[in-house]
């Protein structure tokens, strides 16, 4: 029996087009379908299947049905402002729905996404959103918070079950390129597993695992970082952050390397941050940083006094990076710098303090403590508060001797060797403990 059909509303259109060998059961159904509207979520409400809220969108794909299963085959299309293609299956054969996947993108932009979590979909020149959310995103800017409120946009992870591989060849994740990006997820029994993921950016790798027990009420987070070899000089030039105070080098050093293994429960990203668990690790060596930038963070007035009086700076004022040590223990939302050093050959930077995740609230401390000893050298720190969306930065008038920071070693070269060496144990160590 041929098949046709078309179907149009104010925004939504669909062309079937095909033949079915037995109507009433859908046996050799096989027809082209080709779809186009602002949003799969209102698709998914007539079809009766759990689709998410997306951008707009314009698909084609080959759907046949065979006894239980129904093949989506040659899709192709776009969402928003990426492209997809690959191949599906629904088996109904079980208990709950299987599905399997296999989908890959030219180019995948992140923005598109970012409505699965809350997020208000992007909305400036060159973004592709409906009038609806173009109206959410402009509520969104209104608020004060930073991190997204609105509850997962996302089906029920009880009802089907479901495996499926992607690979992204180029994403673009706000101003971060990606490459080679591959994903994959595998859900069964309201359990969503998504490993590996794993990139490539700025000349390094990242690695990531998690898994979301949809069981659970509020869901129930646990996700693993593993980040090898950034290089900041690359990332910072691709983000288009223009700091020639800095200069990391290409050569392999410079780069930044870090772990984290954190656990969490909520319903939204600004919940999970809020009830956040685990720890975070970065390292870094190499690389150059300007002098006075660094002694700023101390208030080094001789030599800043002296820069502006001459209005000169040259390559003279970059020194070496010795080391980059940052631990983060965070427990019930808060991350605590316990402590951040940067140490070069000129100066050493220490940070304290903490930022409160579920509050969006920061109080930190750093200060600098230059190894030349310059007669109008201060030694005062700085505090860095407020909230993520208004920041603050004060002078304090306390000694920061009394503080405890002198237990670094700061007098001299700070233990870059020994502290490298205790977090590439940290490292390993997360590395070795069981998931």
């Amino acid at each position: 029996y041929p098949v046709e059909v078309r179907l149009a509303s104010d925004v939504t259109k669909a062309v079937v087009s095909g033949s079915v060998a037995e109507p009433q059961t859908f046996r050799g159904l096989d027809i082209d379908l080709r779809l186009e509207g602002p949003n799969l979520g209102r698709l998914g409400e007539i079809l009766q299947l759990g689709l998410p809220d997306t951008p707009p969108y314009r698909l084609s794909a080959n759907l046949t049905h065979e006894g239980a299963r129904w093949r989506l085959g040659s899709l192709d299309g776009r969402i928003a402002d990426s492209d997809i293609r690959g191949n599906a299956e629904v088996d109904l054969r079980g208990e709950r729905p299987r599905i399997a996947a296999d989908l890959r993108s030219d180019r995948l932009d992140f923005d598109d996404l970012g409505v699965l979590v809350g997020e208000p979909p992007q909305v400036g020149r060159g973004e592709t959103a409906s009038k609806g959310q173009r109206r959410a995103a402009a509520r969104e800017e209104a608020s004060n918070r930073v991190l997204p409120e609105k509850k997962f946009d996302l089906p029920d992870l009880r009802a089907v079950d479901a495996k499926l591989r992607y690979v992204a060849k180029s994403v673009q994740a706000r101003k971060l390129p990606l490459e080679r990006v591959e994903v994959g997820l595998g859900l069964g029994g309201g359990v969503l597993r998504i490993d590996p993921m794993r990139f490539k950016a700025s000349q390094g790798s990242v690695r990531a695992a998690m898994k979301l027990d949809g069981r659970a009420s509020p869901m129930a987070a646990e996700i693993d970082l593993d980040i090898r070899q950034i290089n900041l000089n690359v990332l910072l030039r691709q983000m288009d952050i223009d700091l020639p105070d800095l200069d990391v080098e290409q050569d392999g050093r410079g780069a930044m390397s870090g772990q984290a293994r954190l656990r969490t429960r909520g319903n939204s990203v600004a919940a999970m941050a809020g009830s956040l668990d685990g720890r975070l690790v970065v390292i870094a060596d190499g690389g150059r940083i300007n002098a006075l930038l660094v002694e700023a963070a101390g208030l080094d007035v001789g030599e800043i006094a002296a820069l502006l009086l001459t209005g000169e700076e040259d390559t003279e004022t970059m020194v070496p990076i010795r080391c980059m040590v940052a631990e983060v223990p965070v427990s019930k939302g808060v991350a605590r710098l316990d402590p951040f050093l940067l140490d070069t050959t000129d100066s050493t930077v220490v940070g304290t303090g903490t930022v409160d995740l579920g509050t969006e609230t920061l109080d930190l401390r750093l200060a600098a403590f230059p190894k030349d000893v310059s007669l109008l050298s201060a030694n005062v720190p700085v505090r860095v508060t407020g909230s993520f969306s208004e920041v603050g930065v004060e002078v304090l008038e306390e000694e920061i001797l009394e503080e405890g920071f002198i237990d670094l070693g700061l007098a001299e070269n700070a233990r870059c060797r020994a502290m490298l060496e205790s977090a590439g144990r940290k490292l390993e160590a997360m590395d070795e403990a069981p998931a």
